[in-house]
């Protein structure tokens, strides 16, 4: 192990060199992890160096996050960069273990994790749901959209990136192929990108 260099480097130094050589990642999803990075580690426990970062550390920031009103959702993303960016320390010879291991699976347990869970609407509460939207003048203009979202499963960018020539009538199949999202730039500006869409199914 280099001792001296884990004492010197701080876990921006290690984020930095991790998310630079994310070459596979969407611009979106690379511009999305660097802006949850700046906004929730880099000013404050991103200073540390990762010699003196620790498992009880790590699951201490954790739940300062979740403490100061965040969304689960949101934590999850932060680890989702902080963990394998100490991985990667890791494998370089700087640490023995990496300290975010397992520090998910015990902040998933505690009362103050609270992700919501998902559950698909019945047929009889997207017939409800339909008949509301088409009876009510405020939101009627939704229907046509909303009707297309629930008989296909598509997620909300690909639906609103479909085009006509995308639409094939005479076989009723719709070719996705593309997606429209507004995400926010490294700045915190969002803007909307057109890109393929996020899995091949």
């Amino acid at each position: 192990l280099d001792a001296y260099a884990a004492k010197k480097i701080t876990l921006n130094d290690v984020f930095d060199r991790y998310i630079s050589q994310k070459y596979n990642l969407k611009e979106t999803t690379k511009n999305n992890y660097i802006y949850m990075y700046n906004r929730f580690v880099r000013p404050s426990f991103g200073r540390r160096a990762i010699a003196e970062i620790r498992y009880s550390d790590i699951k201490e920031f954790y739940f300062q996050i979740l403490k100061s009103g965040v969304k689960a959702n949101t934590l999850d993303t932060v680890h989702t960069v902080i963990h394998p960016a100490l991985q990667m320390a890791v494998r370089d010879g700087l640490l023995v273990n990496n300290p975010s291991d397992s520090a998910m699976t015990e902040i998933k347990k505690s009362k103050l994790w609270d992700a919501p869970k998902r559950r698909a609407l019945t047929v009889s509460e997207q017939k409800a749901f339909m008949n509301y939207l088409e009876m009510d003048k405020e939101y009627a203009g939704w229907l046509p959209i909303i009707t297309v979202l629930l008989g296909t499963g598509m997620r909300i960018g690909e639906c609103l990136g479909i085009r006509w020539d995308d639409l094939d009538f005479e076989n009723r199949i719709i070719s996705v192929n593309h997606n429209l999202t507004e995400r926010p730039d490294l700045n915190g500006k969002c803007l909307k990108h057109i890109q393929t869409p996020k899995t091949d199914a």
